[in-house]
């Protein structure tokens, strides 16, 4: 089966997709941003040539064939939804577009024909997920930001193979997988060297590149080359000279979120405010306000599950959230509007 492009309803984004397919058939470059977590987007080019050495890779990790029927429903502006393109382009199989609505299962049909995909984890945590209908996705790939407590205990109750990602824009979508049921951590794609420096952040050599490229990304490596991604340096509180990972406390909340029914709680982070004596005290920085009950409840809860210098101290409520454009919380504009770090 060559190429063959559908459409389900009328998606927006459908002339993102034609502009690079002109791109694909010109053999011009292709421009991605960065997703601006910790700055401003930033731009990077890549040739035709690397992006097919990277749909190759995954092709090659995720035993992919031209008899795949590819779903589109994540922004192609972004590498992500890009390269499920390229993959589709590369393997010569079919692919179907939707709009990367958060209820886009409304609009997937019950008997559907995907084989392959990609999601972004608040996709999975809309009313309208539908198990049966994701279970018949053969494979799936999961990215984008850290996947939620609640969506995964959706996706570790799935019969299908589902992969959670690790990757940038600078590595032209992902450098490692993990099955999201995998107890161990990500493992590299073939010929993808991965390493931590003296920081214990990442550093990725990819086969397309010259050289290579060190992350802000604090992980710890097991002896078998898989590793566990426990937050970015950028974001690490210095409290008292303890260096807290504010993303573990985060996991932390998420599960304490599902365990209590306190799921309506809206968006929060864990940040460092500045404090004389400690230089930075742990703060929960919530997009709702909180009772101080509720909040006296999750700091109990956090002192049986971590030392208590990662407990947050106070809670402070900060709305509207900055979010950056790929819908993760900003973290840097929301620590300068409260003057903290």
């Amino acid at each position: 089966m060559a190429f063959q492009l559908h459409t389900i309803g009328q998606p927006q984004i459908l002339q993102k997709v034609f502009s690079l397919l002109d791109n694909w058939n010109s053999n011009e470059n292709f421009l991605f941003y960065t997703s601006g977590t910790t700055g401003q987007p930033k731009p990077i080019w890549f040739t035709k040539a690397q992006l097919i050495w990277s749909a190759n890779a995954t092709i090659e990790a995720l035993n992919l064939n031209p008899k795949e029927h590819i779903l589109l429903c994540i922004d192609p502006s972004f590498v992500g939804g890009a390269m499920m393109l390229i993959r589709a382009l590369v393997l010569d199989c079919e692919i179907s577009v939707i709009e990367p609505a958060s209820n886009l299962w409304e609009s997937i049909p019950k008997e559907h024909p995907f084989t392959f995909a990609s999601f972004a984890p608040l996709q999975l945590l809309h009313p309208s997920f539908d198990s049966t209908k994701f279970n018949r996705i053969r494979k799936v790939l999961i990215g984008g930001a850290a996947i939620p407590a609640l969506a995964m205990q959706k996706l570790e109750a799935c019969t299908n193979a589902v992969y959670s990602t690790y990757g940038m824009t600078e590595t032209l979508s992902h450098v490692a997988l993990k099955k999201v049921t995998d107890k161990r951590g990500y493992l590299a794609l073939k010929n993808y060297q991965i390493r931590l420096n003296e920081a214990q952040c990442i550093c990725v050599k990819v086969p397309f590149l010259n050289t290579e490229i060190i992350t802000h990304d604090v992980a710890e490596m097991e002896a078998d080359g898989s590793f566990k991604v426990l937050g970015r340096i950028d974001f690490l509180i210095n409290s008292g000279g303890i260096k807290v990972v504010p993303e573990v406390i985060e996991k932390s909340i998420e599960k304490w979120q599902i365990e209590s029914n306190n799921l309506a709680l809206g968006l929060f982070i864990v940040g460092g405010k500045q404090d004389a004596k400690l230089g930075e005290e742990v703060v929960l920085i919530t997009e709702k306000l909180w009772h101080p009950k509720l909040f006296e409840e999750l700091q109990t809860y956090l002192k049986s599950e971590m030392h208590k210098y990662q407990v947050p101290k106070k809670c402070i409520q900060l709305f509207p959230f900055s979010l950056t454009s790929t819908g993760k919380p900003a973290r840097e504009a929301i620590k300068n509007s409260l003057k903290i770090n």
